[in-house]
């Protein structure tokens, strides 16, 4: 099987598709349009020094499933305020221990249908302004940590007709691959040719 062109396309025959028996790749993930200041006030996932590192402010978590509520409950240790900013309830990603623990820490505000519309700074985070989906108020807040906790968007766009893929971009592996006893469309193209 030859190597992809610069347009990242390439052609291989049935035979060559049968020889193949690993593919891999490695992929580039868009996370979000706050990439700009990553590293410097917003990051994905988190780390126990990061916790440390926000001693008595307030700190920002996007996400509402179980490693969000997870790092809410450890930065609620060394933050003043933990707010976390969720499209719905917690009941519907995370798991009901987790929301007990949340609901029983004082310094944890959940705000339920509000995302983080924009950040604000040049080197570092300065604010974040958080829209209310059910009321459409918009808010600019002061801060200087967002921690980000969602998934991420595959960037595979170019495999399309390649690849298997789910609706979401993910590719698929395995016996996803296999559909009502089939082999993947791209293949069975190939095949009848």
């Amino acid at each position: 099987m030859g190597l992809p062109s610069s347009d990242s396309s390439f052609e291989a025959t049935y035979e060559e598709w049968l020889k193949a028996q690993i593919l891999q790749l490695s992929v580039d993930t868009l996370k979000s349009k706050m990439d700009k200041l990553h590293g410097a006030g917003v990051y994905y996932g988190a780390a126990m020094t990061e916790a440390i590192a926000c001693q008595g402010e307030t700190v920002y978590i996007v996400g509402g499933a179980n490693s969000a509520g997870q790092a809410a409950m450890y930065f609620s240790k060394y933050a003043q305020e933990v707010v976390m900013l969720v499209r719905s309830p917690l009941s519907k990603s995370m798991s009901q221990y987790l929301i007990d623990q949340i609901e029983a820490t004082t310094n944890i505000n959940v705000c339920t249908e509000c995302v983080v519309e924009a950040v604000k700074g040049e080197a570092n985070l300065e604010a974040l302004i958080i829209g209310n989906l059910n009321t459409g108020e918009v808010q600019t807040v002061n801060a200087t940590s967002l921690f980000i906790f969602i998934g991420a968007m595959p960037q595979t766009h170019w495999l399309d007709g390649i690849v298997e893929r789910d609706e979401r971009g993910f590719i698929l592996t395995g016996p996803d691959l296999i559909s009502a006893g089939q082999f993947p469309a791209a293949l069975r193209r190939k095949m009848q040719r």
